[in-house]
């Protein structure tokens, strides 16, 4: 069985991680897309991977650790409406 094979052998285990992890179906998608993207261009660079499923799982947690970072490091600003009316 080559790599590719075992790829979409993982596409039930890879989406079902990444929704426990963000809770929504989207993101998870998303971030299965991102991890297979990333997970060829290393395969096509020469990356020597032993083991697939720990591969994936694990650049899948980075991809999801990287989101988080993206989305709490945003300044948001917030009005409150009540001190506004003095």
């Amino acid at each position: 069985m080559d790599i590719f094979q075992k790829l979409i052998q993982y596409a039930d285990l890879l989406y079902k991680f990444a929704y426990t992890k963000t809770d929504d179906a989207n993101e998870a998608e998303d971030l299965v897309q991102e991890t297979y993207l990333y997970t060829l261009i290393a395969i096509k660079k020469g990356t020597q991977i032993d083991n697939l499923k720990n591969y994936i799982l694990k650049i899948l947690n980075n991809k999801f650790n990287d989101s988080l970072r993206r989305k709490y490091s945003q300044n948001i600003l917030t009005y409150n409406l009540n001190s506004a009316q003095s």
